[in-house]
């Protein structure tokens, strides 16, 4: 009839030993009789589970010794305790949580959040400065540079972008409309002429376009006297 050994505070090492040795068993009897290596049983007895097999192997190992030394197997289970797991009946009580720990990812949260503000808020500012800095956009649509007028009166046209932009065209200022469009004329002289069509804002520097122009008017007919007979 199989008995079991109650030994609460034995590890398996030292309750194979007592077994054994209780029940009259050399290690080479044991070996023989469960048909295990000596060397294997040498490490169970000293607690050596590192010099093991796998634990799948070390359980068949148990259940054998158990029955050559007419214990239940379950008195061997319940001490084994392969390398790498919690012991039989025991748990790791779980590591107490910091505060800090719900804290760090908030601060973090509210640091990043911040960052990204100031970023947004200067990107913000640059523009802002960028644009009132930047000269405005001028297009000039005529005349065309380097026209050949037959009359001493030239039409520009253009158009500005660009909020508070005023246009000077040959100093004189120039009233745009709402949408940024001028026209006017101004008088030539005859030959070779340089317009010079400016724009700015309260500011910025001034962007400049340059149309040259040249009026070639027709000289006036003149009248030859009739021949005297």
């Amino acid at each position: 009839m199989t008995t079991d050994a109650t030994h609460p505070e034995a590890t398996l090492g030292a309750l194979v030993r007592e077994l054994r040795e209780t029940a009259n068993i050399s290690l080479e009897e044991l070996a023989e009789a469960t048909r295990i290596q000596k060397k294997y049983l040498v490490a169970l007895e000293e607690d050596a589970h590192k010099e093991l097999p796998d634990p799948t192997y070390v359980r068949h190992f148990l259940r054998a010794v158990a029955t050559a030394l007419n214990v239940s197997p379950e008195t061997l289970f319940a001490r084994y305790q392969p390398p790498g797991e919690p012991a039989p009946g025991r748990m790791e009580p779980p590591a107490p949580t910091s505060a800090l720990a719900f804290l760090v990812p908030s601060r973090i949260l509210a640091r990043a959040a911040i960052a990204g503000f100031v970023v947004v808020v200067l990107a913000v500012l640059f523009w802002q400065v960028r644009a009132l800095f930047t000269p405005p956009e001028l297009l000039v649509t005529a005349p065309a540079d380097a026209a050949l007028l037959n009359e001493p009166v030239a039409t520009v046209v253009g158009r500005v972008r660009g909020r508070g932009a005023e246009v000077r065209i040959n100093n004189e200022l120039v009233y745009p409309d709402e949408q940024g469009d001028f026209r006017i004329e101004i008088d030539l002289q005859q030959g070779a002429n340089l317009i010079k069509i400016a724009a700015k804002k309260p500011r910025s520097a001034e962007r400049v376009l340059w149309r040259q122009v040249v009026v070639e008017t027709a000289a006036p007919a003149t009248s030859t006297p009739p021949a005297r007979p």
